[in-house]
């Protein structure tokens, strides 16, 4: 009946509020910037910030530089990068080698940027973020900028 037909229409809206929060969505990259991640990173990890100019034609310059939760830079790449066309570029930061205020648990919240240098056209400049233990080299994070459908 219609009552019937109510009550199990009010019961699967319900059931939807409540389940959407824990249906697995694709981690994308914070802020407007698609080139810019948060992440905590724990002791005996490193995070790898990797860049590719996946162009045919123009090479990229970037530079690579990660902040903690202060705005503070704990590393940035010495120097600027230049990627020809089709190559990749990367730059590590390993936990264990940092003097950061870390939480309880011993993590650190990082910002991790690579800023494209100069005037450039950046779509063909997709860039990751990875996260690794460094005792094994298993990857425990991969955040991308391909999500975006660049």
């Amino acid at each position: 009946n219609k009552r019937t037909i109510q009550i199990i229409f009010a019961l699967a809206i319900a059931l939807a509020v409540i389940l959407a929060p824990w249906i697995a969505r694709r981690v994308d990259a914070l802020a407007e910037d698609h080139n810019q991640f948060v992440v905590g990173l724990g002791s005996g990890q490193t995070a790898r910030l990797s860049a590719l100019n996946s162009g045919e034609e123009t090479g990229i310059i970037i530079h690579f530089k990660i902040f903690d939760s202060q705005g503070l830079v704990l590393a940035e790449s010495p120097e600027r990068q230049p990627i020809p066309p089709g190559q990749m570029r990367s730059f590590d930061l390993n936990a264990d080698e940092l003097n950061a205020p870390r939480d309880r648990f011993g993590r650190i919240q990082i910002r991790a940027v690579a800023q494209s240098v100069g005037n450039q056209n950046d779509n063909d400049l997709h860039v990751t973020l990875e996260v690794f233990d460094n005792a094994t080299g298993k990857t425990t994070v991969l955040i991308n900028s391909f999500a975006d459908g660049r």
